[in-house]
């Protein structure tokens, strides 16, 4: 698992724009981290959506 770049899950997958909407961000990619979605439902129900290393996880769920 590749976490090193956004929207990637692995070291051999490469970045295709098929729309110009995030063409100007082509150029800073390798500067953005990858980053968690956390949302907490009104019933208590946790949904976290992205890539991060077991670890972080982890210390997200238990805390």
């Amino acid at each position: 698992m590749d976490t090193s770049r956004p929207w990637i899950g692995s070291a051999n997958q490469r970045y295709h724009f098929l729309t110009e909407l995030y063409m100007h961000l082509a150029d800073e990619l390798m500067n953005i981290p990858n980053r968690l979605e956390v949302r907490i439902a009104p019933d208590g129900r946790v949904m976290i959506n992205g890539l991060a290393e077991l670890k972080d996880l982890r210390a997200l769920i238990d805390n």
